[in-house]
């Protein structure tokens, strides 16, 4: 067996050796990765949505986010006048193969 076919063995258990190529049979479990990103707003809403829709121009399957960090500027009257939030999105990995 070609190293590769080892190695997708060993990694999902599933490999199917096809011509000097592996490749991967679906995963039952999802393999997610995080990305950190930031942006602001008028409202913490409006900062989250932001960032999520800028998020979702170029990550697809994106499952959910967690809120970081939050902070704001505030005017001299101390009134806030902006907030700026963190989030770490969590998206799904697509299923791939190893060519040759």
């Amino acid at each position: 067996m070609p190293p590769f076919g080892q190695l997708a063995k060993l990694l999902t258990g599933v490999g199917a050796e096809c011509r000097g190529r592996v490749r991967f049979r679906h995963m039952s479990r999802p393999i997610t990765k995080t990305v950190r990103l930031s942006g602001q707003a008028q409202s913490i809403e409006d900062a989250v949505s932001t960032v999520l829709g800028r998020a979702a121009l170029t990550i697809e399957q994106i499952r959910s986010f967690r809120i970081v960090e939050i902070s704001g500027q505030v005017a001299g009257s101390g009134v806030p006048t902006g907030y700026r939030v963190t989030l770490d999105i969590v998206f799904e990995v697509k299923d791939g193969a190893v060519a040759e």
